[in-house]
């Protein structure tokens, strides 16, 4: 099978940017996008990835030419850019057009397929060309758009809103995180798969290596106060239990008030964002992971937080609120806080920490078990591709 998945970076370019992280916006979906595109490989597909915007391009250059980058068999195209508003989005598109019809032409059979995650740039005209070479088109689902568009008015939302329209004819199959975004962006009840997140592992890692006698509550991950890391901090200046601290690592943009109660409190620390590699070895020397993500949030019945897998995958005890989005087959690995509250993110931190060391490492050997030898990538990219081929036409 050829596919075509727009998008990600290769990792090496990923620690040239979070060098420029401040900077730069967020790189949003790399982690699950990456994933994806070595399952997909691993499973005897040629993957070739679009790249439509590049990060590091911004800034101060007036101009980037395309290139390609060539990482593990897997051939990454940056487009251009050029910087003059509207002339320089036309020019690269112009170029993806260009860089397609190219691509259709060198892979012309039936097995080939187009993978887009939804929420990036020029879905329209990339699915539009695809639609017209009647090639498959798979809608990776993260996030509803909808969420995104939200503030667009007038004749703007208009246009975005018959795209919208346009590009649900165009895709042929979806691949969603939770099961309750059918019913809000697959109206004509086209074939669906539920890909909640993917473990990074293939095979078990019982080695944990525990920060000696301190007790290591962790967070990692999008520090955004809508995310109920205000609450977790709340509920942490409570704890008074000797060599317990909370260590939060990720974005964050709120840094001089953050650091002002690290300073004030000595066992909240703030560690800013590190590369994926390095969180992986942070988060099995934790002793609890944590989640506090509120329950009210208008997108939790549609959203899965990819941290949750990951998380397991540590083999660390993960403690969190009952998200909607969780599906039930992870119930029997997780440890649910009875709240999005203070006192219900204390109580269940307390209540947690108060568990023999023995019990704990159960619990985290049981959830590393469960997502790796169900959740990781290459076993759901398996799923994937069989998904794919369904009624190949």
């Amino acid at each position: 099978m050829n596919i075509l998945y727009v998008s990600c970076y290769p990792r090496k370019f990923v620690g040239e940017i979070l060098d420029k992280a401040k900077k730069m916006a967020p790189l949003g979906g790399q982690v699950m996008n990456s994933l994806y595109v070595h399952g997909l490989m691993e499973n005897d597909s040629k993957v070739t990835v679009l790249v439509p915007t590049n990060p590091l391009a911004y800034g101060n250059k007036f101009y980037s030419k395309s290139f390609d980058i060539v990482e593990d068999g897997i051939t990454y195209h940056f487009a251009p850019y050029l910087k003059i508003k509207k002339i320089g989005t036309l020019y690269t598109l112009l170029h993806i057009q260009k860089y397609l019809k190219k691509y259709l032409k060198n892979n012309n059979g039936n097995d080939t397929v187009l993978m887009y995650d939804i929420l990036l740039p020029f879905k329209y005209s990339i699915m539009k060309l695809f639609y017209k070479y009647k090639k498959q088109i798979i809608a990776i689902v993260t996030d509803l758009p909808s969420f995104f568009d939200s503030e667009l008015k007038g004749i703007k939302n208009k246009i975005s809103n018959f795209k919208e329209k346009q590009i649900s004819k165009f895709i042929t199959k979806y691949i969603l995180i939770t099961e309750a975004m059918n019913k809000k962006i697959n109206p004509e009840n086209k074939p669906f798969l539920v890909v909640e997140g993917l473990s990074t592992y293939k095979k078990l890692d019982p080695n944990k290596n525990v920060n000696g006698d301190k007790e290591i509550v962790m967070y990692s991950g999008d520090l955004s106060k809508l995310y109920g890391i205000m609450n977790l901090i709340d509920a942490f200046k409570k704890i008074q239990r000797e060599d317990c601290e909370l260590h939060l690592y990720g974005k964050c943009n709120y840094d001089d008030e953050l650091n002002e109660i690290c300073k004030k409190y000595p066992n909240i620390k703030y560690f800013g964002m590190l590369p994926n590699e390095e969180i992986l070895i942070k988060q099995k020397e934790a002793t609890l992971l944590i989640n506090p993500r509120p329950l009210n949030l208008e997108f939790s019945p549609y959203s899965f937080p990819s941290k949750t897998i990951e998380y397991m995958a540590s083999g660390t005890p993960v403690l969190t609120t009952k998200l909607e989005g969780i599906p039930s087959d992870y119930y029997n690995y997780l440890i649910f806080l009875k709240g999005d509250s203070v006192k219900d993110i204390y109580d269940g931190i307390i209540s947690t920490l108060d568990l023999k060391k023995e019990q704990l490492q159960t619990i985290g050997n049981k959830a590393q078990k469960f997502v790796i030898n169900k959740k990781n990538y290459v076993i759901r990219m398996r799923e994937v591709i069989s998904f794919i081929k369904e009624e190949w036409e």
